[in-house]
C-alpha cells in the first residue's frame, strides 16, 4: 500500500511538473522578447516564428522558404536567432532582410534555456501573449501555408 502511495505521488508530481514546463518555456520566451525590445510588438501579430541558425537543416530550410513568401499582411513575426551573418542568410535564402516583420536576435538571447530547439518553433499569440507553441519538425502536423492571411 505504501509503495502505491509513493508511486502515485511521484506520478502526480511528474504530471504536474510536466504541464508547467510549457508554461515556464512560454514565460521565458516572453521575458526574452522583453530583453530583445520586441515585447510590445507582439500585439500586432498572431504568430511568432523562431528560426535557429543551426539544427534540423531540412526543417530550417523549408521554414526559410516559407518566410521568403511572407509579407507584412500575414501577421507573422519572424525571429532569426544564432545566425552567423545577415549577409550569408540573405545569400543562402534570398529573403529580403529589410522587412518590418523580421527580427534578428544577434546576441542569441533566444538560443538557450527552455525555448531553445534545433527545430523552428511556432508560437501562437492571443492579444500579444503566447498561448501555446509547437516545434516544426519532421513529425509536426503544422502546415505553415495555413498560417498565411488570405
Amino acid at each position: 500500500m505504501r509503495i502505491r502511495l509513493i508511486l502515485f505521488t511521484l506520478l502526480l508530481f511528474w504530471g504536474l511538473n510536466g504541464c508547467s514546463l510549457k508554461e515556464k518555456a512560454i514565460n521565458e520566451f516572453e521575458s526574452k522578447c522583453g530583453l530583445l525590445g520586441i515585447e510590445e510588438e507582439l500585439s500586432g501579430f498572431k504568430y511568432v516564428l523562431l528560426l535557429p541558425g543551426e539544427g534540423c537543416s531540412g526543417c530550417i530550410s523549408s521554414t526559410e522558404k516559407f518566410v521568403k513568401t511572407l509579407d507584412s499582411s500575414d501577421e507573422i513575426l519572424v525571429i532569426f536567432t544564432s545566425i552567423r551573418s545577415k549577409k550569408v542568410l540573405k545569400l543562402k535564402t534570398g529573403i529580403n532582410l529589410d522587412q518590418e516583420f523580421l527580427v534578428f536576435d544577434e546576441n542569441s538571447i533566444l538560443n538557450e534555456g527552455r525555448t531553445y530547439s534545433i527545430y523552428p518553433t511556432l508560437f501562437n499569440l492571443e492579444k500579444g501573449k503566447v498561448s501555446s507553441f509547437d516545434y516544426i519538425s519532421p513529425n509536426s502536423p503544422i502546415n505553415l501555408n495555413d498560417l498565411k492571411s488570405n
